[in-house]
């Protein structure tokens, strides 16, 4: 027990890098005792925070990689050569893809990520890399303090990584969060009015499938804030109304019957009480679910007709026939 206790001892001031990864892996959870278990849980965090700053420095390296093609035809050349291009490739996010088994979606968003911490804000990612912040306060700092969305520039995203990381290890990520829209604010009264327009330039819609549940959800993002107040508020009051007029469901039940009737033009035409009673009518929705089509079966070829025998050729048939008109 002495050893493991020196081991803990050790890991609890060491800085994240190899040394404390060696340490890290004489430490197994099971004998660590109980009062010291938090300790080894800190260090691993650092540990963790510091091999998250090498993945991400990684595909920014990737995306700057010159292609095998381009490299000279040799091949230990080719295996040896390092040749990076000031510019990101537009294939690397392809690439990444391809050696992570992830999503072309999920590899450009990751590569975006990593190209702004390591490019546009080094000393978030040094944060990083040292273990002083974890991975979910850089991505707060990265989402409010990026140069390239323009809501500030380049010096002023320094000065805000001066004040507040220092004080960020400290904070929860709601805290953070919070003291940097204060702060952004205060820069620039201006910003809020600007995002919400630029959110609202880009609303949408999505549907998608629950594959465990195989239902369906439907949402909308980017709404302009009064319109979708409203829209719910008259939800909420149309399934109050129902509720007191008998229906079995909840308020949340109905509102949701509410909202895809209204959508996918069930209650068209009818005034709201027409639409209470059609819900009272049919209160319960239906919960099997949807009955795939039948899988089609190819029909037998139909065959085709046999054609009519050759008519004899005769002086009455040679004349019914019309002559070609160039002969040749």
């Amino acid at each position: 027990m002495a050893e493991v206790v020196e081991l803990i001892d050790r890991a609890a001031g060491l800085p994240p890098g190899p040394e404390l990864a060696t340490v890290l892996a004489e430490l197994p959870w099971e004998k660590l005792p109980n009062d010291r278990l938090v300790e080894v849980l800190q260090a691993r965090d650092r540990q963790l925070a510091h091999e998250n700053a090498g993945f991400y420095a990684g595909l920014v390296e990737i995306s700057h990689a010159a292609a095998v093609a381009d490299l000279p035809e040799n091949t230990a050349s080719r295996a040896e050569a390092v040749v990076r291009s000031e510019d990101q490739f537009e294939w690397a996010a392809g690439e990444i893809a391809a050696g992570l088994t992830w999503t072309r979606a999920r590899a450009e968003r990751e590569l975006g990520f990593a190209t702004t911490l390591c490019q546009r804000l080094p000393w978030v990612f040094t944060a990083l890399e040292e273990g002083r912040i974890d991975l979910a306060k850089v991505r707060v700092l990265v989402d409010y303090l990026d140069p390239g969305t323009g809501d500030l520039t380049a010096e002023q995203a320094r000065k805000l990584c001066d004040r507040f990381l220092p004080q960020a290890p400290g904070w929860t990520t709601a805290q953070l969060r919070d003291r940097l829209y204060r702060a952004l604010l205060h820069l620039n009264p201006a910003l809020r009015r600007r995002r919400y327009q630029r959110a609202v330039q880009a609303r949408g819609l999505a549907l998608y499938l629950d594959p465990h549940t195989g239902t369906a959800t439907l949402t909308g993002t980017g709404l302009p804030a009064d319109e979708a107040a409203a829209a719910a508020a008259r939800l909420d009051r149309l399934a109050a109304a129902c509720r007191r007029a008998g229906h079995p469901g909840t308020l949340a039940q109905i509102s949701t019957d509410l909202y895809l009737g209204m959508l996918d033009g069930a209650f068209h035409g009818l005034t709201e009480a027409e639409i209470i009673d059609r819900l009272l009518a049919s209160p319960a929705p239906k919960t099997s679910p949807p009955t795939p089509p039948p899988p089609r079966t190819p029909s037998p070829p139909t065959p085709r007709p046999a054609a009519p025998p050759p008519a004899p050729t005769t002086a009455r048939s040679a004349r019914a026939s019309p002559a070609p008109e160039n002969p040749t």
